[in-house]
């Protein structure tokens, strides 16, 4: 008998419903496959998954109406009403990831027979790939498969050969989440607790050219400022591992997708959602310019979504710090960003760049505007060369998109866009003055619920007490790759010392080991070790300025000790006793006349 109603159809059927997976449900208890729960068509109960869509799966009841996938025959109550539910993000058209997340159920949610989420905390989503069995205990299957095959990426023959050597700790997978120029991301595994992570594969062989150094430089830098950076707005770093061929960076799975994927499944974002958007990457650009960050690549694309899409249980996250740059440690002279969120004066041409002088975080400030105007009018374009306008041009720029929109904007939003999107970088908002616009503080009732909000996200976040260590490093398997043999008890020795002519950790004798002699000098490209040396912790010049209480503590310490402070030109008396001690009486100069040097030679015979 079919035990699942298949309850409401897509509730915002539009051009995006495309077809991107179906499930297959099986009861044990009858051993008997039901029919496919595809959705393909509302008339005859049947339904696809599309790509605009959230289904939840729980107990069949008249009060839980809002189920699509109803489980009716649970005599012994192991299905909570909302017990789970299936959700698509969508970066692009054609790439579709698929989630399924717990709703805090009391019996919990298992994939391939592993607890993937139970209440009564709040769980992320787990990425589903073609064949996973979503299970809901002791007789409920669902299979789960792709429409549209993921995308998948082999590894190289020497990354391959190196992920073997820390599979013990990281498993790295084919599926593809994203490729760029720089670096492809993959889907890995945490071998010990089986959490899904992001492993971010950067190759660090092409070194020629102009700027090859640079960006290998930019990679370990990447990874250097990340794993200083501890906030819940900013996204979590794991661990790092680097090989003189290659840069693996493992960070959290934010299962929410993108806020490029947020606006594409909805038509249009109520302004509240706006402000609990914003008001989060505010959050994260106010620690992050207080550590002395610079993102310089702020955009839709990496402003990540910890969750479910849902906006009930958004925990915002800035990702992507390639680009950043730390300005007490480079000029911030280079063209860096997308070009449609940079600020005007990076867009400028290099004789006017002198002119005005480096970056500074002003230009993350432009680019909060432009994706705070980019939630507001979703469906209406940004002129292209807004940055190359003058303030005038901007204003009146502003103030048409303004006026076509229905409802209009608030206009504390408007005030809030206006302040960002300056032409002069002095006359932005900084980010202390963006938490305490009216925009995200008015009116009192709001402010409550913002703050609740605060609270219950910090709820599902812990900061780490060590700073992370840098990336551990792997030998290089270029040149004997063909020669590789791996033993059985290999793993269980790599990262404990035993082998360390196969794996160092970042030790200076490790580092400062000297090739041998060759006969014939060859033109090495080693990077500097200038530039992968660990940045000084961040933090470490927002530490407060001693108070009051904490003077005279250190004056009463010298009281105690008959210590006092040395005047400017006055000697330690320590410093002069120990001087007198160690004073020995001086030689007599020599007043002999030194010869010359003519006078030293031997004559000749």
């Amino acid at each position: 008998m079919d035990n699942v109603n298949v309850g409401n159809a897509p509730r915002n059927r539009s051009i995006h419903d495309t077809p991107v997976a179906r499930l297959d449900f099986v009861d044990t208890r009858s051993d008997q496959k039901t029919r496919d729960l595809g959705l393909r068509d509302i008339q005859d109960r049947k339904a696809l998954w599309f790509e605009v869509r959230i289904s939840a799966i729980g107990v069949n009841s008249v009060a839980n109406p809002s189920s699509d996938f109803a489980i009716d025959a649970d005599s012994e109550y192991r299905v909570s009403r909302n017990h789970c539910e299936l959700y698509t993000v969508v970066y692009e058209p054609g790439v579709t990831h698929v989630y399924v997340r717990d709703r805090k159920s009391f019996n919990g949610t298992y994939v391939n027979n592993m607890l993937v989420g139970v209440g009564p905390q709040l769980s992320p989503g787990y990425l589903l790939q073609d064949g996973d069995v979503i299970e809901i205990k002791p007789y409920w299957k669902f299979t789960f498969h792709e429409v549209r095959n993921s995308t998948r990426h082999l590894l190289t023959d020497i990354q391959a050969a190196e992920s073997k050597l820390f599979a013990h700790k990281y498993q790295l997978t084919n599926r593809c989440l994203g490729q760029g120029a720089e670096a492809t991301v993959y889907l890995a595994v945490d071998s010990s607790t089986k959490k899904q992570l992001v492993c971010k594969v950067a190759s660090l062989d092409n070194r020629k050219g102009r700027n090859g150094r640079d960006k290998i430089r930019r990679k370990f830098q990447e990874v250097d400022i990340l794993r200083q950076l501890q906030h819940p707005n900013i996204l979590t770093y794991i661990d790092a591992i680097s090989s003189p061929h290659t840069l693996y960076t493992f960070t959290e799975l934010a299962s929410g997708g993108d806020l490029m994927s947020f606006m594409y499944r909805r038509d249009q974002v109520s302004e509240l959602d706006c402000r609990i958007i914003i008001r989060q990457i505010v959050n994260g650009l106010h620690y992050l310019h207080g550590k002395g960050v610079v993102h310089r690549d702020l955009k839709p694309e990496n402003v990540l979504f910890a969750y479910s899409p849902r906006i009930a249980y958004h925990r915002i996250m800035l990702a992507d710090f390639g680009a950043s740059a730390i300005p007490r440690r480079s000029r911030l002279m280079t063209f860096v960003g997308t070009a449609e969120y940079q600020a005007p004066y990076t867009n400028s041409h290099i004789s006017e760049l002198r002119i005005r002088g480096p970056q500074t975080m002003a230009v993350d400030m432009w680019s909060l505007g432009l994706i705070a105007l980019n939630l507001v009018t979703p469906k209406h374009d940004i002129p292209e060369h807004l940055s190359y306008m003058s303030q005038d041009e901007i204003d009146q720029c502003l103030a048409g998109n303004f006026d076509i929109l229905r409802p209009r904007p608030s206009l504390k939003a408007m005030s809030f866009i206006r302040g960002c999107i300056r032409a002069c970088p002095e006359q932005r908002m900084n980010t202390a003055e963006a938490q305490s616009h009216d925009w995200l503080c008015t009116p009192e009732k709001h402010l409550d619920f913002f703050r609740r909000f605060d609270k219950k996200m910090m709820a599902d976040w812990s900061i780490h007490k060590h700073l992370k260590p840098m990336p551990l490093e792997l030998q290089s398997f270029k040149d004997d790759l063909e020669h590789l043999s791996y033993p059985t008890n290999h793993r269980e020795n790599v990262g404990k010392g035993v082998d360390e002519s196969i794996l160092g950790h970042g030790s200076n004798e490790a580092r400062n080991q000297k090739p041998q002699r060759q006969t014939k000098r060859r033109r090495t490209s080693k990077i500097p070790e200038s530039n992968i040396l660990p940045l000084p912790d961040l933090g470490r010049h927002l530490r407060p300025a001693p108070t009051g209480v904490q003077r005279q503590q250190v004056l009463e310490e010298l009281k105690k000790t008959k210590s006092v402070f040395l005047k400017p030109g006055q000697v330690s008396p320590v410093h002069e006793t120990a001087t007198s001690v160690s004073c020995r009486p001086q030689a007599e100069p020599n007043t002999k006349k030194p010869r010359n040097k003519a006078d030293s030679r031997k004559p000749r015979l």
